[in-house]
Formats: structure tokens, sequence, C-alpha cells
């Protein structure tokens, strides 16, 4: 093949659809050797390459050619320079091709991996974060910045390193024939993922099957049965980080997590926080108990239960510590207007009686006359009596400790008790039992 159609065949080929016309192409190239670079050689975008052959026979010419580059050489040592295009990113073959005086031509095909040089990046461009379904897959970019401020794609080559801190929740790989990291999400919560490039480390998170409504696992944009299967499915299990199953925050996904999904499927009312007393229907409104949005129970009816509880160190404890104490922070309402109590109508209320904890409870335990000190100073905050109009105290807090035995630790209760009475004589019989239950998780 004479030197000029070889050429034109190699080059056309090559660059232009990625092949080569040879007289004869072996895989080893026979007598013909490259000897650099060697396969699989990480190289830099806009690198110089000079490339060395072996030959038991003299050369007429050597070529070697790469995605947008050509190196040509007809005199000894036949070592033709290459340029790698400067946006050459990723695994890429070179092809390198001798011709013999007598016309014969030997092909060598050297795959390479075209990286920027990491050492000259001083910033590295991750994504802040990242929302996944789980099973769902994410390709993500990183970007590079060198000293200059120009931007480039770093790639995915061996020099760059991803570790997936918590592959529970998300993994994420290198993908080569993408060029970029891909992730996946595996379960619910918030995972993060480590990005190490030359001397540069960066994070970013990735939420799981976080909702954006509360409780809203297949995100449906409700609250329904769905939600709750999901949910019934991870009971007794551990909480990953920011875990939108673990509704009460506890660490552990169980059985209080249902009733808290219970709650959140009852809605916003205007006395969604508001839990009646358990007295005569008609009557039940002169007084109510009151507590935070998220820390109520709800049975089917969705009407607020008498028995709320929390775990030690949850976000229901005012503390927000589990230091062997829940702290429920509420009010007590008077003269409610409660849809929910039709049959109850008040205007004022004429008289109230803290009945427990009493005084003899408190001369016993501490925590008892600290409770009842708090109810008494925010129903003082009220006015004088009688109440009217529907009126909230200032908030206050119940202490529920823990209870210490033989067989450790377990839960405690405190049960409160407060009579209010209407401007028709009749009696509103108020009660509402807290427990508290030890953290799972300290």
């Amino acid at each position: 093949m004479k030197r000029a159609a070889f050429i034109t065949a190699i080059a056309c080929g090559l660059i232009g659809v990625g092949w080569v016309l040879a007289t004869r192409a072996p895989a080893t190239g026979g007598n013909f050797r490259v000897t650099s670079p060697v396969e699989g050689q990480v190289l830099a975008p806009g690198q110089a390459i000079q490339v060395v052959v072996e030959s038991d026979q003299p050369l007429q010419f050597v070529l070697v050619t790469a995605p947008g580059s050509m190196g040509f050489s007809d005199q000894p040592p036949y070592s033709p320079t290459l340029v790698l295009p400067g946006n050459l990113i990723g695994r890429s073959t070179l092809v390198v091709g001798g011709t013999y005086p007598g016309g014969d031509t030997y092909v060598v095909r050297i795959n390479v991996d075209v990286q920027p040089v990491l050492e000259n990046f001083v910033e590295v461009h991750v994504p802040e974060t990242l929302a996944l379904r789980i099973g769902q897959r994410q390709a993500v970019s990183i970007l590079g910045v060198d000293g200059s401020g120009n931007e480039s794609d770093v790639g995915v080559g061996t020099n760059v390193i991803i570790n997936s801190v918590t592959p529970g929740v998300v993994e994420c790989s290198k993908d080569t024939a993408l060029r970029l990291v891909l992730c996946i999400g595996n379960d619910f919560g918030v995972g993060t993922v480590q990005v190490v490039v030359g001397t540069v480390t960066r994070e970013f998170r990735v939420s799981v099957g976080v909702p954006s409504v509360r409780g809203d696992f297949n995100q449906n944009d409700r609250i329904d049965k769905g939600d709750e299967d999901i949910l019934r499915k991870s009971v007794n299990a551990s909480a990953n980080p920011e875990d939108p199953r673990d509704l009460n925050g506890d660490g552990v996904i169980d059985k209080l997590d249902l009733e808290v999904l219970k709650s959140l499927s009852c809605g916003e009312g205007p006395n969604a926080t508001v839990i009646p007393g358990g007295g005569e229907a008609a009557s039940d409104c002169f007084g109510e108990w009151s507590l935070p949005d998220g820390a109520l129970l709800h049975p089917r009816s969705c009407v607020p239960s008498g028995k709320q509880s929390c775990v030690d160190g949850a976000p229901c404890d005012a503390d927000g510590e589990a230091d062997g104490i829940c702290s429920f922070s509420m009010r007590l309402t008077l003269n409610t207007s409660d849809e929910r109590l039709p049959e109850c109508t008040s205007n004022q209320v004429t008289a109230y009686t803290l009945v427990k904890p009493s005084e003899a409870d408190g001369a016993k335990r501490p925590e008892d006359e600290a409770n009842r000190v708090g109810m008494l100073n925010a129903l003082a905050g009220l006015g004088v009596l009688p109440i009217v109009g529907a009126v909230y105290t200032e908030e206050f807090q119940i202490r529920v400790p823990l209870k210490h035995g033989r067989r450790g630790i377990g839960k405690g209760s405190k049960t409160l008790k407060l009579i209010a009475q209407g401007e028709n004589g009749a009696a509103d019989k108020n009660k509402l039992k807290l427990t508290c239950y030890p953290s799972r998780t300290s």
C-alpha cells in the first residue's frame, strides 16, 4: 500500500468511523511492537504522547491516531508524537500502524484511560443533595475547577474514589461506560456519599424514599392503607439515618410509629391537637387537653386518645435528651368550640379543680409537685373566674420519669385529672394518662 493511500485510509477510518484498513492486522502486530504507551495507561487530556515502537525489520513510516488527533513519523526511530484533545475524557483507543517498504502494514490497538490531572483541581463540585425513590438509579456528574477557574468533567477514572458511607440507604459506584457516578436508592433514609478527587474530598447527601408529606411512604400525595402496609413490613427494624418511617424519632420502627401514622391520616382539623377528657358528651368541651401536633395518637375514630405516650429522648420529649424522663409539653383549653362534640356548648367555666396530681402526690414525689404547680400556674394565668370564651393556657410541661426496678429500667406513667364546671352546673371530668418508654438506642 502506498504511503499517501495508507495515511488517507487510516486517518479517514480512525477519525471518521473508528476502524482502519490494513493488509495485515494481527492482534500483536507480528514483529511490529508498541512499547509505549502500554495497555491501560493513564493519560491526561491535552497530553503530548511519544509513541515508541520496535520492529525486527526497517520501517517506512509509522502513523498513530486517537479520536480527534493524529501523529506521523517517517524517520528513524519512527516515534511519532500525538497530542490528545483537551476535551478527551475516559477510555480511548490509540491505533498505531507501521508500514514496511514492501507495503505490508501492521496495526496495533492500545486502550488507554484519559483522565484529568486531579492535582490541578483546587475545587470539586458535587450535588448538594440528591433525592431518589427506592430502587431508582441516578447518574451524577463530578466537576473539577482548576486554579484559573476553568470547570471540567472529572470523569470516573481509577484516580477518583467513591465511598458510600451509608450503603444500606444509598450506594454509588463508578460507571466507566457512562463516565459518571451511578447511585441507587436501597432503603428509606438519608445517606452520605464521599467523593475523593486528588487531594480534595467532598460529600453529598442522598435522600431515599423521603416523602414531601410526612407518612406518605408510597408518595401518592395522601396517607392511606398502602402507607400502613409499607410501615407494617418494617416493624421491629432499626431505623436508618433520618428514616421517614421512624415517625416518633426513637430510632426504632415499631407499633408506636403505626399509631403516629394513624394520627397523621386524620388530617389537620381545627382541634387536631385537642384531646377530650372523656367525660359526658354534653360537658366534654368544658375542659380539654392539648399536646403539640405529632405527639398525638389517634384510634380509628380520629379522635385523640386519652392515653398518650413518648419515648425518652424522641422528638415528643420536650427536653430532647434520653435522660430517664419524658417531658410532655402541653396546654389546657377551656370552653372549647369542638366540632367533634356537637352535643357540648360552653361559654364560661365557673370553677375548676385539679384532682391529680394532688397535694398528697406532691408531698410524696417531687415530679408530681412540679407538675401540679405548673398546671395550677398555667390555669391562674387565664385570670379570675368565671373564665369566659374559648381560651388556652400558656404551655407547661408534665414530667414523667421512667421506673427503675429489679428487672432494670421500665416504662413510667402519670395520670392527670381535672374537673371543669360550666355555667349550667354540669361538671366535665377530664382524664389523661401519659406514658414514658425507655430509649431503645441509648
